[in-house]
């Protein structure tokens, strides 16, 4: 049983630690999921990338979390800068919304700004770590990509808590 603020700091570290490293081996290798979410492949990919971040902010704050990507060592900060550019960036292959048809645009709009938000979230208690580091264009590029999806969420929200998660993104 964990006795001390520090105990727990550390545990809770060290799980964080160990989801990044395995999301990160899955994202740099292109690892196929087992199992997809309801609304399809990309939200799955996203969910996993980001759903972890609701109380990541400690930790990128301090710069107190190293994961492994393919690289070897680096910052869970930088990766998930990374992902976050490499996610909203027009002509990147890992772009989130490459798969978004007419068909699915509200599903996806809907699911993947309820795990956006979080990474909003954490940017928003740790801007050190995940938005100051970024240069005017990258945020700019976010920015917009976010108010895109958070909009078409917005306006076509499903009838439940996903309803405020693109309040917390616009």
């Amino acid at each position: 049983m964990l006795q001390t603020r520090g105990e727990l700091y550390g545990k809770a570290r060290e799980m964080y630690r160990t989801l990044l490293t395995r999301t990160a081996r899955r994202y740099d290798y292109e690892i196929p999921y087992v199992v997809s979410d309801s609304v399809g492949y990309s939200c799955t990919r996203i969910e996993e990338l980001f759903r972890p971040m609701w109380g990541i902010a400690p930790f990128l704050r301090t710069g107190d979390l190293q994961i492994s990507d393919k690289n070897g060592p680096c910052g869970a900060d930088a990766f998930l800068r990374r992902i976050m550019l490499e996610g909203t960036a027009p002509d990147s292959p890992r772009r989130f919304d490459r798969d978004v048809t007419d068909f699915n645009r509200v599903e996806f709009a809907n699911q993947s700004i309820t795990e956006i938000a979080a990474w909003l979230v954490a940017a928003y208690f740790a801007p050190n770590a995940l938005w100051e580091p970024l240069s005017d264009a990258e945020r700019r590029r976010i920015a917009d990509w976010v108010l895109k999806w958070a909009g078409t969420a917005l306006r076509n929200s499903w009838p439940n808590n996903h309803y405020w998660y693109p309040i917390y993104c616009l």
